[in-house]
């Protein structure tokens, strides 16, 4: 199943938390993918990953990443792929995703904010990292209210998707793609204050 088949499954959660996360999405006209990893990779990278990920073999190209990431460790473009490639896996890995994303932004800093991907100027590879982070607490947010999580790990994940909407921002104040991710974020904080209070076992508010 593609990302964005998995988006239109999604459209019928079991909470009603989830069900305000959908209709903010589609409200905005947001997809929950902002970037999927479709991009030909850098040339440093084997040329079979680039295949494997217009194929979508995901699997087959995070084993080649990996392994090419043994060689070299600090490849900013590397990791950037690894992480969008976990997050387009019929079942995403979530938190993997996310630590190579982070890890393809600091390395991009460390290095002097230099473009490491030759189609992607550096200030858009910034922008696609924070955009692609964002993407990982959405599906993470949609994945605690499918198995309604403690409301305390959801508010965390939506602190955490306010964190990456405002790095886009910084980035790119301007760009579409965060100014639907903005309106996104207002409409499940909306959500989340209107919401009832939790109730604990004895029934009291929380």
């Amino acid at each position: 199943m593609s990302r964005s088949d998995r988006d239109v499954a999604s459209s019928l959660p079991p909470r009603a938390i989830f069900t305000a996360v959908a209709l903010a999405a589609v409200s905005v006209g947001l997809s929950v993918s902002f970037f999927g990893c479709r991009q030909t990779p850098p040339s440093e990278l084997s040329p079979q990953v680039a295949t494997l990920i217009q194929e979508q073999k995901w699997d087959e190209a995070i084993a080649l990443i990996k392994h090419h990431l043994l060689v070299r460790p600090g490849d900013v473009a590397a990791h950037f792929y690894l992480g969008a490639c976990y997050v387009s896996l019929p079942d995403p890995v979530l938190a993997v995703a996310e630590g190579e994303l982070k890890t393809a932004l600091t390395l991009f800093r460390q290095s002097g904010a230099t473009g490491p991907v030759a189609d992607m100027t550096a200030k858009d590879f910034e922008l696609r990292c924070h955009l692609e982070i964002a993407n990982v607490y959405i599906l993470s947010i949609e994945a605690a209210a499918r198995v309604n999580a403690n409301p305390a790990v959801i508010d965390l994940l939506v602190r955490n998707l306010d964190a990456a909407a405002t790095g886009a921002a910084g980035v790119a104040p301007e760009d579409p793609r965060v100014k639907r991710l903005e309106d996104f974020l207002n409409h499940v904080i909306h959500h989340r204050r209107a919401a009832p209070p939790a109730k604990t076992e004895a029934g009291i508010s929380t």
